[in-house]
Order: C-alpha cells, then structure tokens, then sequence
C-alpha cells in the first residue's frame, strides 16, 4: 500500500477526456437536477409539513408546535429572513431546498472525481440527479435536501483535512457540521459515526487509530463542541428540553417499516449497488486495482485516500439507516431523517462502475443504476409522492359545501378550505359519533396508502368509517411502483 500523499499531475488522461470535458458533463448533470427538481417546485401540492415550516419560520421561538426550533433554528432562521423579500408561500418557500438540492448533485460529483476519477463522478452525479428521494427532499419546503449537502460537504473537507493535517483545514472541515447540527438533529444521526472514524483514524499518510491530533483537536472538535453546547443551552433556556426529539415514539408498526421505507425511498438497487462499491473500494483498494483501471487523472491520486473515503462513506450510509431505526424507539423518527445516507450510496454507485470498467462504458453501468430508478421517478413526476387533496375539495365544492368535512391532517384543510365547516377527522369514535350526531350526513376526507390508513387513529378509525362511510370517489395521480396516495372521498351518515 502507498503511504507517500504527494499532489501530482498524472499525464495519463483519464478516459473521459480533459477537466474542461469534465467539468461541462457534470454541468450538464446539474442542468437535469435542476429541471427535474423544478418541474414539481412549481406543479406538486402543497404538502402538510411545508405549511407546519411556514407557521415555525413565522412564529420563530414562539411557535406552538412541539417540538419546537429550539435545536433546530438554522433552517427555520434563513427561512424567515427569505419571507422579507419572498412570499410565504409556495413555489417560494421551497426555494432554499431546491438551491441545496442542486448544490448537492454538484457535490457528490466533485467529491468523487476528487477520490476515483471522472466517469465514477458522473455516475454518482447522474444517480443523485435522477433520485426521486433527493428529488422530492429538494422540491419540499423541509430541511432534508441541506442535511444531504451538509453531509457531503463535510465529508469532502474532512477528507482534505486528513490530508493536509493542519488546524485550518480542520476548522474549514467543521463549518458544515456546524451548520448540520443547527439544521436539524437527524444530521447528527447521519454524521456521529462518520466522524468518529474521521478523528480517530489519524491523517490519510499513517491512517490507523490513535488519538486525535492537536490539530484536528483545535480545529475541528473544538468547533463543533462550542456549537453543540450553545445550541443545548438555547434549547434548555427556552424550557423545550424534549426539543431535541420529536415527540413520543410512533407505533410498533410504524417502527417495523422504517428500515423498508428507507431502502424504498433510496431504492433496492442504490442501496445494494451503493454498499457494493464501497466495500469493494475499501477492501480491494488495499491491494490496489489492476494497473488499468488506475489511469484516472486525479490531483491527489491514492490508493489509500480511495479507500480510507469509501470506508467512511459506507460508515456513514449504514449507521446512519441504523441510528435511525434505533431512534425511533426513543422519539419519533422517519425515513426522510436517513437522508444523510444517499449521497454516499450514489457515490458507491459510482465506484462501483469504475470497478467494472475504467472507459466510458461506465457511464452506461450508470444508465442501468437510473434506468432501475425509471418507475418511481416517472411515479414522484406524476404526483409528487405525496397526497393531493385539491380534486376531493372542489368536489366537495361542487356537491354539497355546506356539509361538516372530515379530515386530517387539519393544517391542510385549514390551507385548502378554510371558509368550509370542518373538524379533525383523527378522534376517537366516540367524538366522531357525538360530531355526527348533530349532521344528516357529512364528508370525510381519507389518505390511504398501500398498508391502509396513513392517518392518525389506527384500527378504531378504520372500524369506524367502515360502519358509518361510503367511499363517493377516490383521487390518485398514476403511480408506476408499489406505492401509493389516494384520497377517499367518503360520504358519512
């Protein structure tokens, strides 16, 4: 294994062509991210947790929503400051999001061309670009698209700082984490075992674990410490001590699908192809590939950087799925928290291809991974993966308005029809039963998704509209996986 880290030229290109070459493809790759992502910034519904952003980044500290921005303000603080000059609305609120989104793509395709050459990087590029879970995290006014940028911004200085070893690049290498943290809790999750690896391993000539540096003391952990405490102190002094989590824990169920959803938002053949490659870079990598697959042009070219950045990348995708299963038996956690993981998983896609072939055909092993990707990306198209409650509304508009509506999640209706009667359709049977007591008949508006209800209520909600509703009409946009977000319009008497 080489253990000498100079900066170098190689004369040998590599088999894409020239940096110009590189640089205009990856751009081109950008491009695409951008017009998939904003296809649905400006067409997809609003979603129930856009409008619970648009009430915390109004309300601020003062919001009423648990948990609260307490150890979370970051996002909601830029956000605010966006509605001085934006409108509190969509498509505007889902600017910030569809900007790291875009930031994103570019940066997985620097940070692997910075470790395995061109084609790996355009691979990783082109699967990120064409993710229907990265591109629904950017064209949805939440935090999840910055958490991903975070992590592979982080990811990439932490590399550079194993490298150079100083107390600059250290502290370069902590602004992310910081801004991480300051996002939302669920970077955290994402990057701690990352991390861990990062500070522990020693720098990139001499990797082996040891105790962190002076550097990497004063640049990096110092940094992030001070932010960590200052951000518990915040979350303390505003007495939202359970700030930090997200509520109670979610059902036994709900816990049980969580690892599933997070493969199936990544999709099976990321998630297998993703580890594939980082294993196989990080162990193969000991050794070093055939010399013909080493002809990548690369301003540090190392086999021990290859495999010391694909040891901490697959790091990061696997504790970060495991941390928030675990999680989720504290306080209440979804699949979106995993985010973190994907950006590495691309790039193990991409590594992957470089393995197979270092020419051009490794684009097309790339072709293949986003062509697995074709279903539920022309599905995400179609209806945004998410609820559409607009059609069930204007029938309701056109049929009978002065009826009491039914439904959940309030926050939606309140955005949708807030001059029509209406009340919480998640309530006990009991409260359902005094509500329709008072009505000759009433509407009650329905998500259902492929396990049943996606409402609050569970089973005794199921029962009950089975005894008293009739489903009127159903609204789905065309899906072409297994998911799905219909909305039942159901008469009740």
């Amino acid at each position: 294994m080489p253990t000498d880290i100079a900066r170098e030229q190689y004369s040998v290109e590599d088999s894409f062509g020239t940096d110009r070459s590189f640089r205009l493809a990856l751009a081109g790759i950008v491009l695409l991210a951008v017009v998939l992502r904003l296809f649905g910034v400006l067409t997809h519904p609003v979603d129930q947790d856009e409008l619970y952003t648009v009430m915390e980044s109004t309300d601020l500290f003062a919001t009423t929503l648990d948990p609260g921005i307490q150890s979370r303000p970051l996002y909601y603080l830029v956000q605010h400051a966006l509605f001085w000059i934006l409108p509190n609305h969509e498509p505007w609120t889902r600017l910030l999001p569809l900007l790291a989104g875009t930031a994103g793509v570019w940066l997985v395709g620097r940070l692997t061309y910075r470790i395995a050459g061109a084609n790996a990087a355009l691979v990783a590029a082109l699967v990120l670009a064409c993710s229907p879970w990265h591109i629904y995290a950017s064209e949805t006014a939440r935090y999840y698209s910055i958490i991903a940028a975070a992590i592979t911004a982080a990811a990439w200085l932490i590399i550079e700082a194993r490298i150079a070893g100083t107390t600059r690049s250290w502290a370069l290498a902590s602004v992310p984490v910081v801004i991480g943290t300051l996002v939302h809790p669920a970077f955290v999750l994402a990057s701690a075992c990352m991390i861990a690896f990062a500070i522990f391993r020693g720098p990139m000539r001499t990797p082996r674990w040891q105790w962190p540096s002076r550097a990497t003391w004063q640049g990096f952990v110092a940094p992030v410490v001070v932010g960590a405490t200052l951000l518990l102190t915040s979350v303390l002094a505003f007495h939202r001590a359970g700030g930090v989590g997200n509520g109670g824990v979610r059902s036994i169920g709900a816990n049980l699908r969580l690892l599933p959803a997070i493969i199936e938002w990544s999709s099976p053949v990321v998630v297998l192809a993703g580890f594939c490659g980082l294993a196989l870079t990080a162990i193969a990598s000991r050794s070093g590939p055939p010399s013909e697959r080493d002809d990548t042009r690369l301003i540090v070219e190392n086999q021990t950087i290859r495999m010391e950045a694909a040891m901490m990348l697959g790091i990061n995708a696997a504790s970060t799925m495991l941390l928030v299963v675990c999680a989720a038996f504290v306080t209440a956690t979804y699949a979106d928290y995993a985010i973190g993981a994907l950006p590495a998983l691309c790039i193990g896609v991409g590594l992957l291809a470089g393995w197979i072939t270092a020419t051009r055909r490794a684009l097309v092993i790339g072709g293949l991974a986003v062509a697995a990707l074709i279903p539920s990306l022309a599905s995400h198209l179609s209806d945004g993966t998410r609820f559409d409650y607009r059609p069930a509304f204007e029938e309701i508009r056109r049929s009978a308005p002065g009826r009491l509506v039914l439904v959940w999640p309030a926050v939606t209706a309140l955005h949708y029809i807030s001059d029509l009667r209406r009340a919480e359709l998640a309530q006990s049977p009991s409260q359902l039963d005094s509500l329709l007591a008072h009505e000759t008949r009433a509407w009650a508006v329905v998500s259902v998704k492929r396990y049943g209800l996606a409402t609050e209520g569970g089973r005794a909600l199921h029962d009950w509209l089975q005894q008293h509703c009739v489903e009127r009409d159903a609204f789905e946009r065309a899906r072409f996986d297994v998911r799905m977000y219909r909305v039942s319009l159901q008469e009740c008497r």
